[in-house]
């Protein structure tokens, strides 16, 4: 990440589950510099599950899990679709703040902490992917950076030099692109 992000200012945006913050603190040892910020944001949690009792019942609804992607919602929990929503109004609330002039007295890289399918919703609004594609969404690798670069908040376009480790999700992305 520090080669990638060089000594530009950086804001940080770390989920509050636990577990993110403690990825979090391994990741701020490896970064020498004194000019971020960080912020816990609720925002950026992973998807709400549901707590199973009966192993059966499990099974069978993710099965329907499989079959609907993402508008389906396990009682007492979320879908992918409001995982996504809440993660666009981190995204605009983020646009508006680098539109202001704050942002542009200073060049700020963004880093975002957080889980798997938050940063699926992420990556799906930034590459503008369809929401019946999701099934299609390879797994995340745990704890592997993504980059994007850059998006222009002015115009709300990504021209992304997108770097990843995962090779599933490279493929998967291009694909998404030559779609459009």
């Amino acid at each position: 990440i520090k080669e990638v992000i060089k000594n530009i200012p950086l804001n940080v945006f770390v989920s509050s589950y636990k577990r993110t913050e403690q990825t979090w603190e391994n990741v701020k040892k490896g970064l020498d510099r004194n000019n971020l910020t960080v912020e816990f944001d609720p925002r950026l949690r992973e998807m709400e599950h549901t707590q199973w009792k009966d192993p059966k019942e499990r099974i069978k609804r993710m099965a329907e899990y499989a079959d609907m992607g993402f508008f389906y919602r396990y009682k007492y929990a979320e879908s992918a679709a409001d995982v996504y929503e809440r993660v666009t109004t981190f995204l605009n609330e983020l646009k508006n703040e680098r539109r202001s002039k704050r942002w542009y007295e200073v060049q700020r890289d963004c880093l975002i902490v957080s889980h798997n399918m938050t940063l699926k919703a992420v990556l799906m609004k930034f590459c503008k992917i369809h929401d019946r594609e999701y099934k299609n969404f390879p797994e995340l690798d745990n704890c592997s950076p993504i980059f994007l670069d850059t998006y222009d908040f002015k115009t709300a376009t990504i021209n992304y030099d997108l770097t990843v480790g995962n090779k599933d999700l490279m493929k998967f992305l291009k694909e998404q692109e030559q779609k459009k």
